[in-house]
């Protein structure tokens, strides 16, 4: 089942050198929902470069809300920035990803343009593009300041470290579940233990991350930074898994005080209304 959203909004050159005159505080964020109708191709010159007959863009979030962008996304509301969406599906979602009139997918020789590795999300921040998610977040969380970054170098490089961890030991188990539940395989044999030895090998780094949170509310500090948020991103896929949880009370506890922040909740909710099935 599907669910319907606003129209993704495309704006012609004239509309773009109009806004583009605006003051930054009289620009709104183009961060539309979008629905199963508005997967068509969209306009390249929109859509893909940061700059048309030099119009500088707003912060571009390249990926669809229902993939690893949601990270961006979500960080993206904290900072309260204004950024416009393009909504990149993963060509795996389709049959025919380079047919003519395929939407806009990791495999459209426009976006292959901006991430030669067909993954989302990347972003387009000025003349900067970048790839991979939590690193975006990392960039993001400097660049922008305030309590989601580090205040000194120590903090800099915890903050790093707990995100590299988060990649490295942690998201190859977790993803590995939440595809076995995309991919309908969770009531199979296969599924099932596959599921089951994910399970096991987030036992160590779980008990870790448990113990480094007593007594703690947060990752790095006493408040919530981009670890947190990158760290609860990687571990949302493995939350199917009630036992788990139920297993690491802190990190239950943990992981709903970031899940009921109000960007969080808003980026959810933009997630919600995209599509499930192209």
């Amino acid at each position: 089942m599907t669910e319907d959203g606003g129209a993704f909004a495309k704006l012609t050159l004239q509309e773009l050198r109009r806004d583009n005159s605006k003051s930054s505080s009289d620009i709104k964020s183009f961060h539309h929902p979008i629905s199963a109708k508005d997967f068509s191709q969209p306009d390249p010159a929109f859509t893909v470069f940061g700059h048309i007959e030099g119009i500088l863009f707003m912060l571009t979030i390249y990926g669809v809300y229902r993939s690893r962008a949601s990270r961006v996304y979500w960080m993206a509301e904290e900072l309260g920035l204004e950024f416009r969406s393009v909504p990149v599906l993963q060509a795996r979602r389709l049959a025919e990803p380079l047919s003519t009139d395929a939407p806009l997918n990791t495999h459209s020789p426009d976006f292959i343009a901006i991430n030669p590795m067909a993954q989302i999300p990347s972003i387009r921040d000025g003349d900067l593009v970048m790839h991979e998610s939590l690193a975006i977040n990392l960039y993001l969380a400097r660049r922008h300041g305030g309590p989601l970054s580090g205040q000194t170098v120590e903090e800099d490089g915890l903050l790093t470290m707990w995100t590299v961890w988060a990649a490295a030991e942690v998201e190859p188990h977790t993803v590995k579940i939440v595809l076995t539940y995309d991919n309908g395989l969770e009531s199979s044999e296969g599924g099932q233990q596959t599921i089951a030895v994910s399970c096991r090998s987030l036992r160590r780094p779980l008990t870790v991350l448990e113990n480094h949170l007593a007594g703690r509310q947060w990752i790095v500090g006493d408040r919530f930074t981009v670890a947190d948020l990158n760290l609860a991103e990687v571990l949302r896929y493995a939350q199917s898994e009630e036992a788990l949880f139920d297993a690491h009370p802190n990190i239950k506890a943990w992981i709903e005080r970031c899940q009921s922040r109000p960007a969080y909740k808003a980026m959810q909710a933009a997630r919600a209304k995209e599509p499930i099935e192209v």
